[in-house]
């Protein structure tokens, strides 16, 4: 069990990780919750479960790697929408250069 419920894009990555460990291993992206494997002998839980952990160390550096891209894109997004040939930036320069005295 996770310590906490999982995104479901999460859950997503992990299942497709899972498929690469031997017996594989999946999380119902609904529920979010439990890792869900199977062994045919108990000698085999200990190295399993290690192979489980890495995975998901290995699944929340992927799934942080995603968010940090998504933040640099929103940034450059964002820098390019306030650039000097945006509208936004034609509007504030009308804005700066509107006189309100009545001198």
């Amino acid at each position: 069990k996770l310590s906490e419920k999982a995104p479901m894009d999460w859950c997503e990555d992990f299942n497709i990780m899972g498929r690469q460990i031997e017996p594989g291993v999946k999380i119902d992206k609904n529920s979010g919750l439990c890792v869900e494997a199977w062994v045919k002998d108990m000698n085999q839980i200990t190295s399993h479960l290690e192979k489980i952990k890495q995975k998901i160390l290995a699944c929340n550096a992927q799934y942080l790697e995603k968010i940090e891209n998504k933040r640099q894109a929103l940034l450059t997004a964002n820098a390019n929408a306030i650039g000097k040939n945006s509208e936004q930036f034609r509007l504030n320069e009308i804005i700066s250069a509107l006189n309100f005295d009545d001198k």
